[in-house]
């Protein structure tokens, strides 16, 4: 019996672990699809590392375990069908870029690429 109850216990256990990539996954396609249009359609080029890194802090913030495995070989593709979703279904890229850059106005000056500082010391 104790066995009958450990198993059921595992088995529903991976069902939420599953169920938190899948969110997860879903919350990354969206965010990445958004950045590259940001990216490409806005002309603001965005740090890849630097998106990848605050990803991370968005997914400890939205209470995912650190655990949580991410496939970013698949959101990748699928955040680029997103992408270009986006760009047929908004009417003008000023409109677009408008909203997003609105959405994440927060975040956007440290996704940014910037020239590398050079100092004299």
């Amino acid at each position: 019996m104790k066995a009958m109850v450990l198993g059921a216990a595992l088995v529903s256990m991976s069902s939420v672990v599953v169920a938190e990539e899948a969110l997860l996954t879903e919350d990354l396609i969206r965010l990445a699809g958004e950045a590259k249009y940001i990216s490409i359609d806005c002309g603001m080029p965005l740090d890849k590392e630097k998106f990848m890194d605050l990803t991370k802090l968005y997914a400890f913030k939205e209470g995912y375990s650190p655990d949580t495995e991410v496939n970013w070989e698949h959101i990748k593709l699928e955040s680029h069908k997103y992408y270009m979703q986006m760009k047929e279904d908004l009417p003008g890229a000023q409109q677009g870029c408008d909203s997003l850059k609105e959405q994440f106005k927060e975040i956007l000056p440290q996704l940014q690429k910037k020239p590398p500082l050079e100092l004299e010391l």
